[in-house]
């Protein structure tokens, strides 16, 4: 077994996932020192031991957003839940769906072809995200069109 890098009287194999399995001893750094393990995810040194940290490895699956600077420069607007992003462009008064696009492939859905559990998640997100006072008007009024062509389609 190889020595650590910063510490040569300890050892590790390189299987470890955190830094470890790169050579980087805990003992050895200060508190608190962040670094990247070898499976890629974030840790730090607590009372001499790695430590992930929380929410950096794992990628949780509601993580809502609307945004209106679009990646797409066909739709003026897209939605994010989950694996789903819902690109949509904003006339006056209303909102209309370009397309589904689910993770991770990108592949392209209809509105008719989602579960009624997905489509009730989405429309449940939709309204917490609309009671929320920290966002703009005009974000709110397109996320209410959202809601609405979603419960208006064929399913519901």
């Amino acid at each position: 077994m190889p020595a650590c890098l910063n510490d040569s009287a300890k050892y590790y194999t390189g299987k470890e996932n955190n830094p470890r399995g790169r050579g980087y001893s805990a003992s050895s750094e200060k508190e608190g020192k962040r670094m990247k393990g070898r499976d890629g995810k974030m840790y730090y040194v607590k009372r001499g031991r790695w430590r992930t940290v929380s929410g950096s490895g794992k990628k949780r699956l509601s993580s809502p957003r609307a945004l209106f600077s679009s990646e797409n420069k066909n739709s003026d607007f897209f939605y994010r839940y989950s694996r789903y992003t819902i690109y949509c462009d904003i006339d006056e008064n209303e909102v209309q769906i370009n397309y589904i696009s689910k993770s991770p492939f990108g592949e392209r859905i209809a509105l008719p072809e989602l579960d009624d559990f997905i489509k009730e998640k989405i429309i449940q997100d939709l309204s917490q995200r609309i009671k929320k006072s920290n966002i703009s008007v005009k974000k709110k009024n397109a996320l209410r069109q959202l809601r609405t062509e979603i419960r208006k389609s064929d399913i519901f």
